[in-house]
């Protein structure tokens, strides 16, 4: 295996830009989910609403559903006088109703609005005398009515390819009635760790050995990022042993990160085995600690 020594030939921000320009998109695929396991994850397609919203005239304020023209008059001393004909509770089917000329109808937050009627007054400018309504002061035509559509219209875009899903695209399709999602399948990545001196935590440490932390470390930052995590465990500083990992990772992930093996030290090996096994593109950074970071690919995989 050839030998070399890791030169500060980029910055952290150049060796990136080079590696994405070597190894050009990576799509992952799509898949299916429902909205319970949607959180996030990344959006495969645009989502559009399969109705409108809201999707009936519905009644901002507890009140009354009235003909605007009926109580356009209305004053304290001067009260317009309707016949209540009934109550439309929310969650009650409305779109059968008309009111009648001088008449009107009890409606909770949310009731479904009568088609013909064109504004709800609220209890507070009311009085109710027997089976009727004195009504003493008018609203403008349209007044505490959410009309359909006047948050969004059917098929309007509520998100977008490749924004990732938080509670509030959530709530939003959940308020659209969708279900299940198209989203990009979790990118799968195989994570490492390499040296001779490594010990798993929770055993006894020998003399001349350090705990493993890296694969735990990498583990919760990639989980926390959404990724699919594998680990291939502690690997022996044994060119066969990692070549062997490598070859494992790279029939079960799309990346692979291994720690170690990448100074100038004898046992250093993952380079080599890097090279020999595919290409190295970055060999070394403008950084430390971390100057030795090598980034390769092999079989077309990073």
């Amino acid at each position: 295996m050839k030998y070399s020594i890791a030169e500060a030939s980029h910055d952290p921000f150049e060796a990136i830009e080079l590696y994405i320009r070597e190894l050009g998109p990576l799509e992952p695929g799509c898949e299916i989910v429902s909205i319970e396991d949607a959180y996030g994850r990344v959006l495969c397609e645009d989502i559009r609403t399969p109705i409108s919203l809201p999707p009936f005239p519905r009644s901002l304020v507890d009140g009354f559903a009235v003909i605007y023209d009926d109580i356009a008059g209305a004053s304290k001393e001067n009260p317009s006088r309707l016949r209540l004909l009934g109550r439309i509770s929310v969650g009650s089917d409305a779109s059968d109703i008309e009111i009648p000329i001088g008449a009107c109808y009890a409606v909770d937050t949310g009731s479904y609005v009568p088609l013909n009627a064109d504004l709800v007054i609220p209890y507070e400018y009311t009085s109710i005398t027997g089976d009727h309504v004195l009504v003493y002061s008018p609203l403008p035509r349209g007044s505490n009515i959410a009309y359909p559509g006047s948050d969004v219209y059917r098929g309007s875009i509520i998100a977008k390819k490749g924004w990732r899903i938080d509670e509030r695209i959530i709530s939003a399709m959940a308020s659209a009635g969708i279900r299940d999602i198209k989203v990009y399948r979790r990118a799968r990545i195989c994570i490492a760790a390499t040296g001779n001196e490594l010990q798993e935590p929770g055993s006894r440490l020998e003399p001349g050995k350090i705990y493993e932390s890296n694969l735990e470390t990498l583990s919760a930052l990639l989980r926390s990022e959404g990724f699919e995590v594998h680990s291939l465990g502690t690997l022996r500083d044994s060119a066969d042993a990692i070549a062997e990992a490598i070859e494992k990772g790279l029939k079960t992930c799309d990346l692979l990160f291994i720690t170690g093996g990448t100074s100038a030290g004898v046992e250093d090996y993952v380079y080599r085995t890097v090279e020999e096994m595919g290409r190295v593109v970055v060999r070394g950074i403008r950084y430390k600690p971390g100057k030795p970071l090598t980034l390769g690919v092999i079989k077309g995989k990073p």
